[in-house]
């Protein structure tokens, strides 16, 4: 099987120019657009990682960024060591966020801002914590996971159209229940 080595940093890069570029033009696209963009962008990474994955089974897979590799046994550079369980966890991580995307479609009506912008930044935070060949940066990106998840939360904490048009509260006890778990979170 031929196989090209610049594919190996697409899982990462792809997600994050695409969240940049949505970002940026997010206010001036159609949602349909934002919506369909980021759905096409998970399934390609869900792919580039599976095409790793193959081509992990054979051998792993060393990439240095940028050129820098080690000298004199010090390893300055960034690096992903792509293997069978590191590619294989991945592709299914890509395929969760295509399909949680696919899900999100049309069930989250009122997450215009940049639902879609921290869904692809969480993609690749996902993929190169898989992906990455040193625990330094499996810490960044494992801190690039934690910074895009909580705007999650905000989003599945807002009201609803239909909960605002019925008062601003949802059934019984919601405000309560956000209050005690803001408190359990705060300490």
């Amino acid at each position: 099987m031929f196989f090209v080595p610049a594919l190996v940093p697409l899982p990462l890069i792809i997600p994050l120019l695409m969240a940049a570029l949505l970002a940026a033009t997010s206010p001036l696209t159609a949602r349909r657009a934002v919506e369909t963009l980021a759905i096409v962008t998970a399934a390609v990474v869900t792919i580039l990682c599976a095409l790793l994955l193959l081509q992990a089974t054979r051998a792993p897979i060393v990439y240095w960024f940028g050129g820098w590799r080690p000298r004199h046994g010090f390893a300055l550079g960034v690096s992903f060591v792509i293997d069978p369980l590191g590619a294989g966890l991945a592709t299914l991580a890509a395929a969760l966020m295509t399909a949680a995307l696919v899900f999100s479609w049309r069930y989250f009506d009122g997450t215009r801002d940049l639902y879609h912008v921290i869904m692809l930044i969480l993609l690749a935070a996902m993929s190169g914590f898989c992906l990455t060949g040193d625990l330094f940066d499996m810490f960044v990106f494992f801190e690039l996971m934690s910074v895009a998840v909580p705007p999650h939360e905000s989003v599945l904490m807002r009201p609803s159209p239909l909960v605002v048009a019925r008062g601003g509260r949802g059934r019984e006890g919601d405000d309560h229940d956000r209050a005690c778990d803001r408190a359990a979170v705060s300490g």
